[in-house]
């Protein structure tokens, strides 16, 4: 992938403040803050070193405070504050960081700053409603379960005797249930163990394996309702991302290379790097949007073309992430619809097993007591 056109800058030398958090971490509800308050503040023409000492004052994130004390400093010393968010790679991402650098390059840095926090406002709503439809079914299957262990492993061992005693010829259910339980408390250790271990193993291989997360990546795209809306989601991050990096002024191919850098599924990422290069070459965009039909429908083709041939790219992108957000939001809700179901399907089944098993010898006792 050819490498972002930006002028390089020396390694960080400056040194930083001397309370340093044990744990740098920043939500995105903190950052979109900071965002906000420093484009009011930039906007009433109040200089940016001043305005960094205001966030300073005011905020109460232990990290942050450090960015911004790490920043006035090296802005006291001469430097941008890309400087210094370079600094935090583990804090913000090279979208966040290129956008700061193009606002402070072409001294349009709160309009930069604004289309910045409007961006991020969009990905935290979706995530939001990504985690919120998913809530409820958890919710479900999570009350299931503990309804499921505690007739499992605790009531069902209290009754065990009484059936011994009597004789009862335990059913099939029955006997599956306590051979589960049994074996489950008698191999606790290894099962324990076992399972770590399996997760630390799939962990490893797929930190390690480019091949076995582009594969998962794949099937994820054309699962039924799950993968559309994982690629409704690539394409919304990708239009926002480029459509905020092209309002901002930068360059094109720059701008393609970081929106790639920024997508979070690997199939995707790879190929917004081939229309980078495309572009790079000299070819549109929409030249290779069509050669990808399947990842690219024909509403962000068409979309795209038109914005490449009136020159209203920035606000075409715009548009397809307003629409593409749209999109979401109903696939979103058409998949809470089949969750919902399948849920309370899998809750009835294994509850109702679970209650059968102990039910049943009960019935066939209370039967041999009448006769």
């Amino acid at each position: 992938m050819p490498s972002i056109r930006e002028k390089k800058t020396e390694a960080p030398k400056t040194p930083l403040p001397k309370k340093v958090p044990f744990y740098l971490h920043l939500s995105i509800h903190d950052k979109t803050l900071f965002l906000k308050h420093l484009t009011v503040m930039l906007e009433a023409g109040i200089p940016l070193r001043n305005a960094l000492k205001t966030i300073l004052l005011q905020n109460n994130s232990s990290t942050l405070k450090y960015v911004v004390e790490t920043a006035i400093k090296d802005i006291s010393d001469g430097r941008q504050m890309t400087y210094t968010l370079k600094k935090f790679p583990q804090l913000f991402d090279s979208f966040f960081i290129n956008s700061i650098q193009v606002g402070e390059s072409s001294g349009t840095l709160s309009i930069t700053l604004q289309y910045l926090g409007r961006q991020m406002e969009k990905s935290a709503s979706l995530k939001s409603q990504v985690r919120g439809a998913l809530i409820y079914p958890f919710i479900v299957l999570f009350g299931a379960v503990g309804i499921a262990v505690y007739l499992a492993f605790f009531l069902l061992p209290q009754l065990l005797p009484l059936f011994q005693t009597l004789s009862v010829s335990l059913p099939i259910s029955t006997r599956i249930l306590l051979w589960t339980t049994t074996a489950i408390r008698e191999q606790w250790a290894f099962l324990l163990f076992g399972t770590l271990g399996l997760i630390t193993a799939i962990s490893i291989v797929w930190r390690l394996s480019f091949a076995v997360r582009l594969m998962c990546h794949r099937i994820l795209l054309f699962l039924p309702v799950a993968g559309h809306l994982a690629r409704e989601i690539q394409i919304n991050q990708f239009a926002r991302v480029l459509g905020t990096l092209l309002t901002s002024g930068t360059h094109i191919v720059d701008a393609l290379g970081i929106a790639a850098s920024a997508a979070t599924n690997l199939v995707y990422r790879h190929h917004f790097q081939q229309i980078m290069e495309g572009v790079q070459r000299g070819e549109t965009m929409t030249h290779e949007l069509m050669k990808h039909t399947r990842l690219f429908s024909h509403t962000v083709i068409s979309l795209v073309t038109i914005g490449e041939q009136t020159g209203t790219l920035p606000k075409s992108l715009m548009a397809l992430g307003e629409f593409s957000e749209r999109d979401i939001e109903d696939t979103i809700k058409n998949l809470t619809i089949l969750i919902e179901p399948f849920i309370l399907l899998l809750m009835g089944v294994l509850v109702g097993f679970i209650a059968l098993s102990i039910i049943t010898p009960i019935y066939q006792l209370t039967q041999g007591v009448v006769r």
